[in-house]
């Protein structure tokens, strides 16, 4: 079995199309996602290279040999965007497209270049799988010119509806909203030719395949955004019953909700205790407003946001830390944070809504306390029992958010991808 793990040639060799990666834009949490994951078969002995799409002068936005990704270093590529294209090379890119997928495409010279790059790593790594990480749908359009090129299995990841206004209100139209005729073509050729679906919850699987042509979900599967020990830190020492929310509070997320929760919550408590509330938002003036018009400005602590590399010590530094999801009818989504959270393993309180996927992970799991995004008195009850657990030294034990490694942790995320592998390689046979 020990030679069997030694020999490389038994290991995967995946090829990652990841276009947003680590952790550019920085407001997109996929780059982070995508860059764990890749982090993660990289130490679990496999061969994984990855494209990423970059612009003149990003490429110190990604990993380097001074931090905790320089393991990546060797295996990254960055392929540059460009919408400066002379007509001619449109032309015969249009020409090659339509040679590899019998269809006039717009949208092709970056995945045409990823296809040329890709040409000359494959003859060298021989790789046994693409794997293309969506969002943005050019990691998708990139990796089906790529197999029809070179006839790798190809897996498509899924972690949000695209294009956008197939979100769910109040973010799009919802599931139903027409796709233009550029987009059926793409979306028909990607579901004609993956061999195989992935998805992040079990709710957006659902989502996605209502609209997705080719009945897909016979050849889909869900496996969860991933939680790594290596970026976990012990509790950093702090007064009182400190809670934090980090994250937009851009609309349709509505902090307000919370804030109003934290009033009750706070006048229905003993005061001898301090109380802190602590946001690292993109809003802060928005954030102190609501909290003064609500008369708890004195418990609330506006800071700094920082990179997702200090993120952890700043996250440890409280007791509770929450999620906040806009008013959507159903929680199809599973929000990266989760795992960030999981990695600190403070009880988690998810103002998400009901019928949701936090709910079905959090119920299932433990880890924490999902409530109805849309109470205010739900948010208190839910502060008042985290509370009386903090004040009897049982928060962690009773709701600690470590347990979720046994379904975010590598080791799972890990033998999820195997036993796909092995399904698609049975397949193959």
């Amino acid at each position: 079995m020990k030679d069997e793990i030694l020999n490389d040639s038994k290991m995967p060799r995946i090829l990652m199309i990841a276009p947003v990666f680590y952790p550019y834009p920085p407001i997109w949490p996929e780059g982070m996602v995508n860059a764990k994951l890749a982090l993660a078969m990289k130490q679990a002995g496999w061969h994984v290279d990855i494209i990423v799409a970059g612009y003149p002068n990003d490429s110190s936005r990604y990993p380097t040999e001074s931090n905790e990704w320089k393991e990546l270093v060797g295996n990254i590529y960055i392929i540059n965007y460009s919408n400066r294209k002379k007509v001619i090379q449109r032309f015969f890119n249009a020409i090659r497209g339509f040679y590899l997928t019998k269809k006039l495409l717009h949208g092709l010279d970056w995945g045409l270049t990823v296809l040329d790059v890709v040409q000359k790593l494959n003859s060298i790594n021989k790789y046994d799988y693409i794997l293309s990480r969506a969002i943005p749908d050019s990691a998708h359009f990139a990796a089906l010119l790529v197999h029809k090129g070179i006839n790798i299995s190809w897996i498509a990841n899924w972690n949000d509806p695209t294009p956008n206004h197939k979100f769910p209100a109040p973010y799009g139209d919802g599931p139903f909203s027409p796709l233009s005729q550029s987009a059926k073509q793409w979306y028909n050729l990607i579901c004609k030719h993956c061999a195989w679906h992935l998805f992040p919850s079990e709710r957006l699987m659902k989502y996605m395949s209502s609209y997705l042509p080719g009945n897909i979900t016979s050849k889909s599967s869900v496996i969860p955004h991933i939680a790594m020990r290596k970026f976990s830190v012990p509790p950093v020492n702090h007064t009182g019953f400190s809670i934090c929310y980090a994250g937009s509070v851009l609309p349709p997320r509505e902090v307000s909700v919370f804030l109003e929760g934290i009033k009750r919550f706070k006048n229905n408590i003993e005061k001898e205790d301090e109380i802190i509330i602590r946001f690292l938002v993109d809003q802060p003036n928005l954030v102190l407003e609501k909290a003064k018009s609500f008369g708890i400005e004195n418990i609330v602590r506006i800071e700094e946001t920082v990179p997702y590399s200090k993120m952890p010590e700043k996250l440890a530094q409280s007791d509770i830390l929450v999620i906040i999801e806009a008013p959507l009818k159903e929680g199809i989504f599973m929000p990266s944070k989760l795992a960030d959270y999981a990695q600190i393993g403070c009880p988690i309180l998810a103002l998400s809504p009901p019928n949701g996927t936090i709910s079905d992970i959090l119920s299932k799991h433990g880890g924490g306390i999902a409530i109805d995004s849309q109470s205010p008195n739900d948010v208190a009850i839910a502060l008042k029992t985290l509370y009386i657990s903090w004040k009897a030294g049982a928060l962690t034990n009773k709701y600690s958010s470590i347990c979720l490694f046994d379904y975010l942790g590598e080791n799972n995320v890990i033998e999820l991808y195997r036993q796909l592998f092995k399904k698609l390689k049975d397949h193959q046979n």
